[in-house]
């Protein structure tokens, strides 16, 4: 119980402190007759009231990266899905599973992957563009909301190429005439990188051509987003051995 109590006062204090007005909801619990049932349910609707602060705060003073160097379709790096759908459009379909790197996904829900049919991309028809987002990180809190997630990696993919080397040596003469050198790296993916780190790799696997976008703040932004689902999944963890100190079944 002080423990739950303990929990609910910071939240208390936690939402005072923030920039808003006051809620307009009153939550009142009694500490010594409340059940554990009710102490969860208010700290759940003090935890939501919070949320909801954050993600209003997060809209309206998130800045983006300047828009320099290497971008995606011209979007500034850390863009909201909202923002960068106001620049390139809506996507036909989105699913959780985001991209970390070419042919790697994530699927443990920390943010939306966009996809773009019918793109001619420098001359060839791409099978997709894709554009990556990454749920923010604030005060701790991982922000659910596929509007507010930030873009951290644009994706070309170019299927059933003829003539692979082709349009290796081709997008390489191209990108190089754009930004510059190329290193090889990561298995042989040509790399280019401007300034403020931000990169294109381009790859190919079989009869395809990969070519990515990156962010130099997408491995901070995904390791914040993996990093708040991991506290998230081991207090989980915890309550539940808590509610369940003595039961042995199926032991």
């Amino acid at each position: 119980m002080k423990k739950m109590l303990a929990a609910l006062l910071s939240l208390l204090l936690l939402l005072s402190a923030l920039p808003f007005p006051a809620l307009a909801d009153v939550v009142t619990i009694d500490t010594e007759t409340a059940t554990y049932e009710e102490i969860t349910a208010a700290c759940e609707l003090l935890k939501a009231a919070r949320i909801a602060r954050l993600k209003e705060n997060f809209a309206q003073t998130h800045e983006v990266q300047p828009l320099d160097g290497i971008t995606f379709r011209g979007v500034p790096w850390g863009s909201t899905r909202a923002d960068a759908e106001a620049i390139v459009g809506p996507a036909v379909s989105s699913t959780p599973m985001i991209t970390v790197r070419r042919s790697t996904v994530n699927s443990d829900g920390i943010g939306v992957r966009t996809i773009y049919k019918n793109w001619t991309i420098a001359g060839y028809p791409a099978y997709t563009a894709e554009f990556n987002y990454v749920y923010p990180v604030v005060d701790g809190e991982m922000l659910r909301d596929d509007n507010l997630a930030i873009l951290y990696l644009g994706e070309y993919q170019f299927w059933d190429l003829g003539d692979v080397s082709a349009v290796m040596e081709d997008l390489t003469t191209k990108l190089s005439g754009l930004y510059g050198t190329y290193a090889i790296t990561n298995g042989g993916r040509r790399t280019w990188t401007d300034t403020q780190g931000n990169s294109i790799e381009l790859s190919y696997a079989g009869s395809r051509v990969y070519l990515l976008y990156i962010s130099a703040q997408a491995e901070a932004d995904l390791g914040a987003a993996k990093a708040v689902l991991a506290a998230e999944r081991a207090e989980q963890e915890e309550l539940l051995r808590i509610q369940n100190q003595n039961n042995t079944d199926g032991l």
